[in-house]
């Protein structure tokens, strides 16, 4: 039986960097491979996939591997519905992750269709785009508050270390307003296990001094 070979790939300022077990040559002595969104080029994805199974978590599937896909669209429904019509935010935006992410790409869609449908407004696009970090979140708001915009009643952040950011540049000193709680996180698990996920952004709230709203 071979030794089993780990692959630990992750982004970071949008280049692929490999641990443990690093490059392509020793990713093909592995059984198989799990990669997250955006980790290899779809050139390279679809070479290596040639040589050895692989499953995708996010983005696509392609002919020759295998996609774990998560139910954005319920989780995302749930929240925009909850925020629209049970607490009346006429005002939304969502502050997204990697511009090409398929899965930033399918919340905010959804999103902006029940805004849509309901008469409320969403900001969303070049403005308000992260990188799924908290320092792509916070980079936002502060540019958006030193440009003097006023922010929205809610926001939507593509995932929780998002969130924090957002937390995190409303609570700064010297910006002059009292920080809004209605700011929520949805991450990989939307609609499955969406309301934990509610629960950490009202955990996360809690932990930068305030209550967000039940």
């Amino acid at each position: 039986m071979s030794r089993p070979i780990v692959l630990v790939a992750w982004l970071r300022a949008g280049r692929v960097r490999l641990g443990a077990a690093s490059g392509a040559g020793r990713a093909r002595k592995s059984d198989g491979l799990i990669l997250h969104d955006r980790v290899l080029e779809p050139d390279e994805m679809d070479r290596l996939s040639r040589q050895l199974p692989i499953v995708t978590l996010a983005g696509y599937a392609t002919p020759t591997t295998a996609n774990v896909h998560g139910d954005h669209r319920a989780g995302m429904q749930a929240l925009a519905r909850h925020l629209i019509r049970d607490h009346g935010y006429p005002t939304l935006a969502y502050l997204g992750g990697y511009a090409d992410s398929p899965d930033s790409i399918e919340r905010r869609e959804v999103l902006a269709a029940e805004a849509a449908a309901a008469g409320a407004t969403l900001d969303s696009g070049p403005g308000w785009q992260g990188y799924y970090f908290a320092s792509g979140g916070a980079k936002v708001i502060n540019r958006l508050l030193a440009a003097g915009r006023a922010l929205p009643r809610a926001i939507v952040c593509a995932n929780d270390q998002t969130a924090l950011g957002v937390i995190s540049a409303e609570l700064l000193p010297g910006l002059g307003r009292r920080p809004d709680p209605r700011r929520a996180a949805l991450d990989h698990r939307a609609g499955r296990h969406g309301h934990r996920d509610q629960l950490r952004a009202r955990h996360a709230a809690r932990r930068g001094g305030r209550l967000a709203p039940r």
